[in-house]
């Protein structure tokens, strides 16, 4: 049985108040997929003390 995420989240519901440290125009500047159109390239990274 292959692995599922058991229910579809949509970007729009995601509660950006909960996490402000969120840029919540950079998150939805990057699902508009703008970047594509401009042949740029995307690093998401996490946070340097981080494992």
């Amino acid at each position: 049985m292959p692995n599922s995420i058991p229910f579809v989240k949509p970007l729009e519901t995601f509660d950006f108040g909960y996490q402000p440290s969120i840029d919540k125009k950079q998150v939805l500047l990057l699902a508009s997929y703008h970047f594509i159109e401009h042949g740029d390239n995307v690093i998401v990274r996490a946070p340097d003390h981080t494992t």
